[in-house]
Order: structure tokens, then C-alpha cells, then sequence
């Protein structure tokens, strides 16, 4: 795990609008992630990991594919443990 922590590098976040509100999503770039992939948990922000050479309008394009899932998962209550599946 503390492999995978040191190989990630920040990145400028991303805004996103979900509904009325526009929050700051957190981007970070991995040397081995193979794939993008959104994390959102309790207490825990927006968050995109994404590979190296993933250009900010694709990070853009993923954000707005799973907008539904990822609105639904940034609520307070979130859905049920069987909806955060995409």
C-alpha cells in the first residue's frame, strides 16, 4: 500500500457540477494504474486516479459519463452498498 501511495502525484482538481452545487475533485496520476477509476467513501471527497498521460478533459469526460453514480455516491446518505457498483 505504501508503494501505491508514493506513487501518486497530484494533479490540479477538477470542478464539477452536481445539481446546484460545484465541488473541487480531487485528481491524482499513478504509475501503475492501468485504467481511471472514481473513489468517493464516508468523510472522504470526490476522487480520480487516473494513469499517466490522462488529459484533463478526458478526466472531464469520465466525470461525466458516471455523473448520475457519482452524484448519487456524493450525497449525504449515498446509495445502498449494492448501487456503488457502475
Amino acid at each position: 500500500m505504501a508503494t501505491e501511495m508514493a506513487s501518486l502525484r497530484e494533479r490540479g482538481a477538477r470542478r464539477f457540477k452536481i445539481g446546484d452545487d460545484v465541488i473541487s475533485v480531487r485528481v491524482r496520476q499513478s504509475g501503475r494504474a492501468k485504467t481511471a477509476r472514481i473513489i468517493v467513501g464516508p468523510q472522504r471527497p470526490l476522487e480520480v486516479i487516473v494513469p499517466a498521460g490522462v488529459e484533463d478533459d478526458e478526466v472531464d469526460a469520465l466525470l461525466e459519463e458516471k455523473r448520475d453514480w457519482s452524484s448519487a455516491s456524493s450525497t449525504p446518505h449515498g446509495p445502498s452498498p449494492r448501487g456503488r457498483h457502475s
